[in-house]
């Protein structure tokens, strides 16, 4: 059964160590981080640098934790795609009201199928890859 870790990630002590420990764990198929525990705005560097360096970490990383759509274009660079949302699909980017608003997960989505095709284009120059829709 599938599962993912949730940011406990991004307090670990020693998180280069706490990737090789759960990488091959059965059914992982996320980490959720952030890259710090202070959020995306913080970590997000190191997040992008270490799914660059790993292919293992840029498969499982679910980012999240204050994602901006200013993040997105790096991480999915980075080989990460696999996004978690909260706030930012819910009106006024606030967990007080409940609800999912359709339009912001369209307009993420969007977002995230537009990275994806320039991250193609980038990596395959010529190839037809990110072409207009």
């Amino acid at each position: 059964m599938p599962w993912t870790f949730t940011r406990a990630f991004d307090a670990a002590l020693e998180v280069d160590r706490a990737w090789r420990q759960v990488a091959g764990l059965p059914g992982l198929d996320g980490v959720l981080s952030a890259g710090s525990a202070r959020g995306l705005q913080v970590g997000h560097d190191e997040l992008t640098d270490r799914a660059a360096a790993s292919p293992t970490v840029a498969r499982l990383l679910l980012a999240g934790g204050g994602l901006a759509g200013e993040h997105v274009p790096w991480l999915v660079r980075a080989g990460v795609r696999q996004f978690h949302l909260g706030r930012s699909v819910r009106p006024g980017g606030t967990w007080a009201k409940a609800y999912v608003d359709a339009a912001h997960v369209r307009s993420w989505r969007l977002l995230l199928d537009d990275a994806v095709d320039h991250a193609a284009a980038a990596a395959h120059p010529g190839s037809g890859a990110g072409s207009a829709r």
